[in-house]
């Protein structure tokens, strides 16, 4: 097996169409090393499949990795939710202005675009339960899932009224996403440097794994019984499936103007309104 030297947007396209993926669901990775497309499935009747957590050190290609599958869900009709704890919050920032993609990088914002998603999620809940699912798929996107959640703890500690829920209703939503967001059409595609949590890992059925130690791949591999070599190539990733397989893949350079190109895609006259009558709040 081998890689290309440079690999690019454009090759993926092309290989794309020599490797069509089987479900309207489909999002590609990027390329194996025999030129196949590696893809997730939003669609896929696995369970937890359609949420991908991203582990890697910085500047390996999470961020890159996240922004692509985010310019595809755009493509494909639906929406995302950007979350972004880092302090440039810079990973969307460019193309902010894009139709249906609400991005927030301050814990005020982010607290107030997870709280409208709390609401967003009951409505999809209603209408699921009514029998007329009618909303468009959506993509939480989710920077720094550690540093996220405790922020969002010591947010909620400081704004929390007297006899408030200790929890916060921010971190709350976020984890209704993780743990029961597939039947109302909503995923969570997330980067972090460290492993989360057990239970919180365990809602990942597909993990995009950048540099690991031999306790990280325990962690989050496929049960094989080596840890594979791990390339410090940028854009190296193995791409893991439950605990079935894991697939060496190369990811290819989203810029600015492609995940803009990519987006430009979507159809126009949206079928799948928004159900929530809430305002997604100042971004």
């Amino acid at each position: 097996m081998s890689f290309p030297t440079r690999y690019t947007v454009a090759d993926l396209v092309r290989e794309m169409g020599t490797y069509p993926p089987e479900s309207a669901g489909a999002t590609a990775i990027g390329s194996a090393g025999d030129g196949s497309v590696v893809y997730t499935d939003q669609l896929s009747t696995r369970a937890n499949d359609h949420n991908v957590l991203m582990v890697a050190p910085a500047g390996h290609g999470k961020t890159n990795t996240l922004r692509g599958i985010a310019a595809q869900d755009l493509a494909r009709g639906g929406s995302v939710l950007v979350v972004d704890s880092r302090v440039s919050g810079a990973s969307f920032r460019k193309v902010a202005d894009l139709p249906n993609l609400m991005h927030g990088h301050r814990i005020t914002a982010i607290h107030r675009l997870l709280t409208c998603l709390a609401d967003e999620m009951a409505a999809r809940a209603a209408a699921l339960e009514a029998g007329v699912p009618a909303y468009m798929p959506l993509t939480v996107a989710v920077e720094g899932l550690d540093i996220l959640k405790e922020l969002l703890s010591r947010h909620w500690m400081r704004l929390m009224p007297s006899g408030g829920p200790v929890v916060s209703p921010a971190l709350d939503a976020l984890r209704l996403a993780l743990f029961e967001g597939g039947p109302l059409d909503v995923r969570v595609i997330a980067t972090t440097q460290r492993p989360p949590s057990a239970s919180w890992r365990d809602q990942f059925g597909v993990r995009v794994l950048g540099r690991q130690t031999r306790l990280g791949w325990d962690l989050l591999g496929c049960g094989e019984p080596l840890q594979p070599a791990m390339a410090r190539i940028p854009g190296r990733m193995h791409v893991v499936f439950g605990h079935d397989y894991a697939i060496e893949t190369q990811v290819p350079l989203w810029t600015d103007t492609a995940v803009r190109e990519w987006a430009s895609r979507a159809v126009e006259n949206q079928p799948f309104p928004y159900l929530a009558s809430t305002t997604w709040g100042d971004q």
